[in-house]
């Protein structure tokens, strides 16, 4: 496993939520905290005698501001794709003729506790989510400090969205 870098604009800036992920294995409560996804990470597994490397760029072909994901195994690898499982998915079957999903989180160490807690290594500030009621979520990505004395040393830079969950059904007057 190698570990890429943080790209300002996108780690801290409008296209933030894209990437960050919250790993399956560190719920809590309403509260939870979000890990990186590097520019430039990589890493390895081996898959039926063979091995896959799996990487991260910039941009995708949904969009140039997210993640990018590709695999490679020997000389095959996979187009760029928008998130891990499609890029390992893809080129696992192209080399063994089977219609096997593979999960891209586990492929790129998502779920791996140490693998998660490294990400962190030499970055001041990392974004958390706050859940309410399981339909809202505040994603707070960027905090500034005062000058002043202001309220508990709070300041300008303060950055946060909102994410809201639609759920399809009937609506009722």
């Amino acid at each position: 496993m190698s570990y890429g870098k943080l790209d300002p604009e996108l780690h801290y800036g409008p296209f933030s939520q894209s990437w960050w992920f919250i790993p399956s294995i560190k719920k809590d409560n309403n509260i939870e905290m979000m890990y990186p996804i590097q520019i430039g990470m990589k890493t390895q597994v081996e898959i039926n005698g063979k091995n896959f490397i799996t990487r991260i760029l910039k941009g995708n072909r949904v969009s140039v501001n997210q993640p990018g994901y590709v695999s490679q195994c020997d000389s095959d690898s996979s187009e760029i794709e928008d998130n891990p499982t499609n890029a390992i998915t893809s080129i696992y079957r192209q080399i063994f003729k089977t219609k096997t999903k593979i999960s891209g989180s586990i492929v790129m160490g998502f779920d791996n506790k140490s693998i998660i807690a490294e990400l962190l290594y030499n970055i001041e500030f990392h974004p958390y989510m706050i859940n309410i009621e399981n339909k809202l979520s505040v994603m707070v990505f960027g905090s500034g400090i005062s000058k002043n004395q202001g309220w508990m040393g709070a300041g300008e830079g303060y950055m946060a969205s909102f994410i809201y969950i639609v759920t399809s059904g009937q609506y009722q007057n």
